[in-house]
């Protein structure tokens, strides 16, 4: 796994660091400050283990508060076993798929919604409600400095989550995607590979187009 900070890239990402892992695992984004705020928690694989990155981003005992989780699919959702071990913690999931949680036995699980507002610190996320990669996908956006955390949904230079996943729906991805067409955003931060800095709006709009055109 690599520790990204994401500041070194755009000085408005600041307290945001970007952990990747090997494997089929999802990108975790962690935002840092009094409270620490973890987006996606990968596979839960023994290289995957979330809790040493945290230690070497953060000088003390991190005070992690809650998790968010752009849908439910193991490779975004596994590592929860490795923070609910670690910490005291809520998990924040959409309400169509909070109920895939249920036989995990997590506790403390929120249901969110579209049009919900989460403040992370200086931040304040959008939720943006995207299904067609699963029902309850959701995108997380900040209007401020205008970074969308994109999930499985949409990836950068015109690439587009799958559907063809149980409860997966192309249709719904179709109108999830022309949805972000119409979000001003200047960063990507997708839910894999590397975030994207430039020309953001012209690549989901290629994303748009490209899923128009193949559907």
């Amino acid at each position: 796994m690599t520790i990204i900070n994401l500041e070194n890239y755009n000085a408005s990402l600041k307290d945001i660091y970007l952990i990747t892992g090997q494997g089929v695992t999802s990108n975790i984004y962690v935002f840092g400050g009094d409270t620490i705020t973890i987006i996606d928690s990968g596979n839960g694989e023994e290289k995957n283990k979330i809790v040493p990155k945290l230690k070497k981003i953060f000088s003390k005992k991190p005070n992690v508060s809650k998790t968010i989780l752009t849908h439910f699919h193991f490779d975004h959702i596994k590592g929860l076993y490795e923070l609910m071990d670690a910490y005291i913690l809520d998990i924040l999931i959409h309400k169509k798929e909070a109920p895939y949680l249920s036989d995990l036995n997590f506790k403390r699980i929120k249901e969110v919604n579209a049009g919900d507002k989460i403040i992370l610190g200086e931040y304040l996320l959008d939720i943006i409600h995207t299904p067609g990669h699963s029902p309850g996908s959701i995108c997380l956006y900040e209007k401020k400095t205008k970074f969308l955390i994109s999930g499985d949904t949409v990836f950068p230079n015109g690439s587009f989550g799958r559907y063809d996943f149980p409860f997966g729906n192309h249709k719904a991805l179709l109108q999830s995607l022309k949805r972000l067409t119409e979000v001003d955003v200047e960063v990507m931060l997708p839910g894999h590979g590397l975030p994207t800095f430039s020309k953001v709006n012209q690549q989901i709009k290629s994303s748009f187009m490209a899923a128009k055109n193949y559907f």
